[in-house]
């Protein structure tokens, strides 16, 4: 018995250190694995995460341009809507001076056709008063004709008939 007091642990030994190193072997093998496997799920983390900042860094880049586009197009769009602003205002401006122009043109107008009709009423008076005289002098003139001719057929009478004696006028003396 007293042999199989040491084969039977030494059989169990040797069981168990076979069984012991081929578990370290699976078990290194294993650990191995494991560590490949977090290596390469780290790795792939680690690309996912420069993967996604390549993203987020694009994505940025193309947001501060299209921001930059916009902020480009709003300036332009407020440009254009100032150079319209302006372009308006001189307009409006511009009419304002030609509409005080004619006003004030009109007013120049108004006067000087007040001042023609008053010329005009002068001139029309004027125009009834010769034609007024002038009928006047038309029957002066044919009155005078007619007594022209009256005095002249008197004469001629006058001229045709024998002078009368003439009266003698005694003198006292």
């Amino acid at each position: 018995m007293n042999k199989a007091y040491w084969i039977i642990p030494l059989v169990a030994l040797l069981g168990f250190g076979f069984m012991q190193r081929s578990f370290q072997h699976d078990y290194a093998v294993q650990q191995a694995i494991e560590k490949q496997e977090a290596e390469a799920a780290r790795q792939a983390e680690l690309e996912a995460q420069r993967q996604a900042r390549e993203r987020a860094m694009q994505e940025a880049l193309e947001a501060q341009a299209r921001r930059k586009a916009e902020r480009e197009a709003r300036e332009t769009e407020r440009e254009r809507e100032r150079e319209e602003r302006r372009l308006a205002i001189e307009a409006r401006d511009e009419a304002f001076r030609e509409q005080e122009k004619l006003a004030r043109q009109a007013d120049r107008l108004k006067k000087q056709i007040a001042a023609l009709n008053e010329e005009l009423a002068l001139a029309n008076a004027s125009v009834e008063s010769l034609q007024s005289e002038l009928e006047f002098l038309g029957k002066f003139v044919t009155q005078a004709e007619e007594n022209t001719e009256d005095m002249t057929d008197l004469l001629n009478r006058l001229n045709a008939q024998p002078l009368p004696p003439a009266p003698t006028v005694s003198r006292m003396d």
